[in-house]
């Protein structure tokens, strides 16, 4: 693999689905990187700007700048970083992405400008790890953040829709962009899980939606590695044990299969309170016990990353 082909540290959080806690998925595992000693940068390329309000700053800089000028007109992507008071670093959302991704579009490789023009010089400088939270369906601006970092998180809630916005990511972003470049799910993490499962509860629900014989195309027994073969890449097969471990509450699930996605995140009101805040939940409620649930996706993530100072290196070694 050339360098010009391979992913930075880091990963996108993505779901062709609204309100499966994309936003917060990323805040809070950027986070415990952060937390862990890595410099880490989380990009907005949603054009609602989700997280850039969030989060209480304005969608642009007070100079105008923005990442179109990362792109488009030599502006170093350094200076247009925001440090928010708990160690992270964000390039906010512009106004103008809609303009920035029509830019792009008409670009020659206009996908690959996200990673070339923002990402590597972020990571060439002082950055470790970038987490992209980009818009909600498939456009440049999500398969150029796919490119960019080539680590997917994707999760799912308990409720419907879920499962077919992974079917539509898969089909319509993660599968066509696999023929050119090694993307890697790292997670698919039930989100919001309750702590039982009642009888036509959401969490029933998603279980049912998994195993179901719809449009997937299996029947819970058959959901092996050879059964989900109609839609999902050899990369993306998901053994039955992630199936047990939505049933279950999203537990996660060890023994037979290590390598499943995991971990299951709980329902819990503080994450709600602290994202309504604009703050991850372990600066937030430091005691919450789902802080080791975003720790472990942090740890996932770093695992399936290339090593930031190898990275680097490497970056500066090709220039």
């Amino acid at each position: 693999m050339s360098v010009s082909l391979e992913g930075f540290p880091g990963a996108v959080v993505s779901l062709f689905k609204g309100g499966v806690t994309k936003t917060s998925t990323s805040l809070n595992v950027a986070h415990q990187l952060s937390e862990q000693g890595h410099e880490v940068a989380i990009i907005d390329l949603d054009k609602d700007g989700h997280l850039t309000t969030l989060l209480g700053y304005e969608r642009e800089l007070g100079n105008g700048a923005d990442i179109g000028d990362a792109i488009f007109e030599e502006t170093d992507p350094a200076d247009l970083l925001t440090e928010t008071e708990f160690g992270l670093h964000l390039l906010p959302a512009t106004k103008d992405l809609e303009t920035v991704e029509g830019k792009m579009k008409d670009q020659s490789f206009g996908v690959k400008l996200i990673r070339s023009e923002v990402v590597e010089p972020l990571v060439s400088g002082d950055i470790d790890y970038v987490f992209i939270d980009p818009p909600g369906g498939r456009g440049m601006l999500h398969d150029a953040a796919l490119v960019a970092v080539q680590r997917v998180i994707v999760p799912l809630i308990p409720s419907a829709g879920s499962v077919s916005g992974l079917e539509n990511l898969l089909r319509r972003s993660l599968v066509p962009l696999r023929n050119e470049v090694p993307l890697d799910i790292v997670a698919i993490t039930p989100n919001m899980m309750r702590e039982s499962i009642a009888q036509e509860s959401g969490e029933q629900m998603l279980a049912r939606e998994l195993n179901t014989n719809g449009e997937f195309g299996a029947t819970a027994q058959d959901l092996t590695y050879d059964g989900f073969d109609h839609y999902l890449p050899e990369y993306a097969r998901v053994e039955p044990a992630f199936f047990e471990a939505v049933a279950d509450g999203g537990r996660s699930v060890t023994g037979e299969y290590p390598d499943i996605p995991k971990p299951g995140i709980r329902y819990r009101k503080a994450i709600n309170d602290a994202t309504r805040h604009g703050l991850p939940i372990s600066e937030w409620k430091p005691s919450c016990d789902q802080v080791a649930a975003f720790d472990a996706l942090a740890d996932r993530v770093a695992e399936a990353s290339p090593d930031p100072e190898d990275k680097r290196a490497q970056v500066t070694n090709h220039a």
